[in-house]
């Protein structure tokens, strides 16, 4: 009846929980492209102001295109770009939300151990560990910790698939 414990030392959150970082950071990248192509169609449905010619030839234009949408119920073209500008402030929302989490990832000071073995041993192992101070680094008075357990092998993949792992 023995165990091992794997010191990692200290590391960010995204590295004790790599699964997510990375996850986040993909998030992050396609949120960053989706707003990108939603600010050039914006940029593309906002008219420039033509010339005199232009504008005679512009509402000519418009007036055949306006009567067609007026009898088909389509939306015009404001109502596009209204819908396109709530497009952009929906995606910017959440990319902030997402860089948020993704500064939470960022975060460093944790100090991470991963244990394997007996599960009767468990608690001598990390005794002896913690002796010397927090996975044998300062003396702190007081810390907060999380023991994730699995006990069946695909359980154990997962966690080892989530977090760092020995």
């Amino acid at each position: 009846m023995s165990g091992t414990l794997t010191v990692f030392g200290e590391m960010t959150i995204g590295a004790v929980v790599p699964y997510f970082g990375a996850a986040v950071a993909a998030m992050v990248g396609d949120l960053q492209t989706r707003l990108a192509g939603a600010v050039k169609l914006k940029a593309a449905l906002t008219v420039t102001p033509p010339t005199l010619l232009a504008k005679i030839a512009l509402c000519e234009q418009l007036l055949v295109v306006l009567r067609a949408s007026l009898s088909l119920g389509l939306p015009g073209v404001n109502f596009q770009i209204t819908a396109v500008g709530t497009l952009i402030a929906q995606l910017e929302a959440e990319l902030t939300a997402l860089i948020g989490i993704g500064n939470f990832f960022a975060t460093g000071g944790v100090l991470a151990a991963a244990y394997s073995g007996d599960t009767k041993s468990m608690g001598p192992t990390i005794t002896a560990q913690l002796g010397g101070g927090i996975l044998g680094g300062q003396s702190i008075d007081q810390c907060y910790a999380v023991i994730l357990a699995a006990r069946a092998g695909a359980s154990i993949q997962a966690l080892q698939g989530v977090f760092i792992h020995a």
